[in-house]
């Protein structure tokens, strides 16, 4: 019963995804805007307007495709299309070190190239649909799991939780992407939902599990007064978050970012 309510949350996750990836997805088009100077896309003589077709013999029918396989491969054969003719291009990309978005250092590889802005819609069939659903939902999971861990080591400032301006600013923005980028939205808040609700605070699902997992330990049930205690400082844990919240929201959209002025003192 306690696993109820966050596994509704992420099943729930996963018919959102897999809905949005079977409807279609808007999404960027794997076409080059333009080729950094002194890159290896540069040196293998790529153009604007080079529309990638396959990498290393992998079919790519988005930005986001092709951006995975070069990141993670230090040679690329790709297949181009260019003005309606395929041309085959083998690439050796670099190697940099970047951080990722949960501040973490990775080695990726880069050929120099940027979007051209174009976008697409991508559809897939309904098996692969859930496929892609099932695997969105764990990659997205996770990434949010760590970063639950690195905002409460510090690792992640505590500015950057948002609270329901942002959410709301964002779903906005994305109904106005279309269907599916809403439905894609849903499932993101879906599954923080449900890791919420698994947090270790009482008054909620996690916070009683806590407390089963400590009456198994120690054979007898916590005592009635401790887990009223216990609730109370969860509820003014979550008083505090959103509170914190709604200070970050407030500083985000109607605090205008302070600007330094230059004043001359004459003499």
């Amino acid at each position: 019963i306690v696993f109820a309510g966050p596994f509704f949350n992420i099943l729930s996750a996963v018919l959102f995804f897999a809905i949005a990836y079977f409807i279609g997805v808007q999404t960027l088009s794997p076409q080059i805007g333009k080729v950094l100077k002194d890159s290896p896309a540069y040196f293998a003589h790529l153009q604007p307007k080079d529309t990638v077709v396959k990498i290393n013999n992998i079919n790519v029918a988005t930005w986001e495709d092709m951006s995975k396989i070069i990141k993670t491969h230090d040679n690329l054969n790709l297949v181009i299309n260019r003005d309606g003719k395929l041309i085959n291009v083998n690439i050796k990309p670099k190697a940099e070190i970047v951080k990722n978005p949960l501040g973490y250092s990775e080695k990726i590889y880069v050929i120099g190239i940027l979007p051209s802005g174009e976008t697409t819609i991508v559809k897939y069939p309904i098996w692969k649909s859930l496929y892609l659903g099932v695997e969105k939902t764990i990659y997205i999971t996770k990434l949010i799991v760590e970063g639950i861990i690195r905002l409460i080591g510090g690792f992640i400032p505590s500015s950057e939780v948002g609270g329901p301006i942002m959410i709301v600013d964002i779903a906005s923005k994305a109904a106005q992407a279309g269907f599916g980028a809403f439905l894609i939205f849903a499932s993101i808040i879906s599954i923080n939902l449900g890791l919420l609700n698994l947090l270790p605070i009482p008054v909620l699902d996690g916070g009683h599990l806590m407390f089963f997992t400590i009456e198994a330990i120690r054979k007898k049930p916590v005592s009635e007064k401790f887990q009223i205690a216990a609730q109370k400082v969860g509820i003014g844990l979550l008083i505090a978050l959103m509170v914190l919240a709604f200070y970050n929201d407030i500083k985000r959209f109607f605090i205008p970012k302070s600007q330094t002025t230059h004043s001359v003192i004459k003499k």
